[in-house]
């Protein structure tokens, strides 16, 4: 922060690091004093002070008139003086600097003659490192007149000088939307200097920017949000230095509903099916194409979304993985596949392709194979399988496979079962009055009787022939 005070006039803006100043009315020139101080949030401070000539109107402007400016190129042992003449008062000038150790000075340098008004500088040698100097402009005209311009101070650089600080802006941080935490940020001045800080945040809002820790206040975000906060660290030769630490705004949800939808199925590429099931007929060496349909049906975004398929040891893994239908060169079978983030009702879709393996590792009969898929994250889980039916039978020549479709797989039922319906419908059609089954059943047995008594009329008949 800055504050101005002067012996007279006034200021604009005492606040302010450059305020404007209103002269006051003066019988004859005058000279007043003006002082700067800044101060940091740490309660250390600095001051230094300026002359201003302030010229009575009602005189002739001939008066000589010269300024002290900042150094320039300090070093150990030697700095720069600078100084101007704003005024001659006469044809020339003769233009120096008084120096020293405080403000008695004790030292000068060589006159130079000036014919014109204009920014002037001389060097001054064997100076003791690490120690303050006082300087000042003087102009003397012709007649004797002299000028001096406001006492100015400075440091000579030392053996611990001119390094920069460092500052530490601490680690990355994760705060909830709308929430607060406090940043501690920290700096060092290898010169032994305090140093002032200053924070800031490309979003959210810090309690105090001047202080090295501060409370930090995230804003409200539709969606997990990054922000950097800079810390910029800065001694009192100038010399600064500026870390980073990243915010995650993390977008809160009143009501968190966390859901995951997988569905896993197949085609088979051999057999040029058309139609994805999760239940696929298969024979050895056939290509199956796998695909897996992942949704996030939650009302927040599911961050690193992982995938890992397990393979039975029957399929062999064939690559040509594609998420989205992108290419990529991963093996789902054997690593974890990192498909990144779902938004709500978002889905993702992952294809491959796997080849069944030889008759050998399969055992006589119907073999179901089962492939399965793990889709997770730190919030959730959730699993989805395919099955495989693969039929190795005994015939020579004549491997098949097959699923059942519940129409000519149970032989030994369907011989059964067939010839006992048709019966029955055969014992309905016989009982119904349309064909008069019972008026039938009545001429049989006569026809039968009548028959059982012709014959054994006839036997006896031949009996009674044979006594005669």
């Amino acid at each position: 922060t800055y504050f101005w005070s002067c012996n007279g006039g006034s200021l604009s803006n005492a606040n302010v690091a450059q305020p404007v100043f209103y002269a006051p009315e003066v019988s004859t020139d005058r000279t007043y004093l003006c002082t700067l101080r800044v101060s940091d949030e740490g309660a250390l401070s600095d001051s230094d002070s300026l002359n201003i000539l302030v010229r009575n109107n009602n005189e002739e402007d001939e008066t000589v008139w010269v300024e002290t400016n900042s150094p320039l190129d300090i070093q150990r042992n030697q700095a720069t003086l600078v100084g101007t003449l704003q005024n001659r008062g006469d044809d020339y000038v003769y233009v120096y600097f008084q120096w020293g150790t405080s403000a008695s000075y004790g030292y000068e340098t060589e006159p130079s003659l000036r014919y014109s008004e204009g920014s002037f500088s001389q060097t001054i040698y064997n100076l003791t490192p690490n120690t303050l100097y006082h300087y000042r402009a003087v102009a003397r005209n012709s007649e004797g007149e002299i000028a001096y311009g406001e006492d100015r101070r400075f440091y000579t650089m030392g053996d611990n000088y001119g390094h920069a600080p460092t500052a530490n802006a601490g680690p990355d941080r994760e705060v909830w939307a709308g929430e607060s935490i406090t940043l501690y940020g920290s700096g060092y001045d290898p010169d032994g200097y305090a140093v002032t800080y200053y924070w800031e945040c490309s979003g959210g809002s810090v309690s105090s920017a001047y202080a090295a820790n501060c409370t930090y206040t995230a804003p409200f975000v539709e969606a997990n949000t990054y922000y950097t906060c800079r810390l910029t660290v800065r001694d009192k030769e100038g010399l600064s230095d500026s870390d980073e630490t990243t915010i995650l705004v993390k977008r809160k949800e009143t009501n968190r509903q966390i859901y995951l939808a997988v569905e896993k199925t197949a085609r088979n590429m051999t057999r040029g099916d058309q139609n994805w099931s999760t239940y696929v007929a298969a024979s050895s060496s056939e290509i199956i194409l796998f695909r897996i349909r992942i949704t996030s049906t939650s009302n927040v975004t599911l961050q690193n979304v992982m995938v890992k398929d397990t393979l039975p040891p029957q399929m062999l893994y064939q690559g040509n993985l594609k998420i989205d239908d992108i290419s990529d060169s991963r093996d789902i079978s054997v690593q974890e596949i990192n498909i990144g983030s779902l938004s709500p009702g978002q889905t993702k879709t992952i294809t491959f392709l796997a080849k069944v393996g030889s008759w050998e590792n399969f055992n006589y009969g119907l073999n179901e194979i089962i492939n399965t898929v793990l889709v997770y994250n730190t919030e959730i889980a959730q699993t989805a399988t395919c099955r495989l039916a693969v039929r190795k039978t005994g015939v020579a020549g004549a491997f098949t496979s097959s699923i059942p479709t519940g129409k000519a797989d149970h032989l030994l039922l369907n011989s059964f079962l067939l010839p006992f319906l048709l019966s029955l419908f055969v014992v309905w059609i016989f009982r119904s009055e349309l064909i008069g089954f019972d008026q039938f059943l009545e001429e049989r047995r006569l026809k039968v009787a009548s028959y059982r008594a012709e014959k054994k009329l006839k036997k006896k008949i031949k009996k009674l022939a044979g006594r005669i």
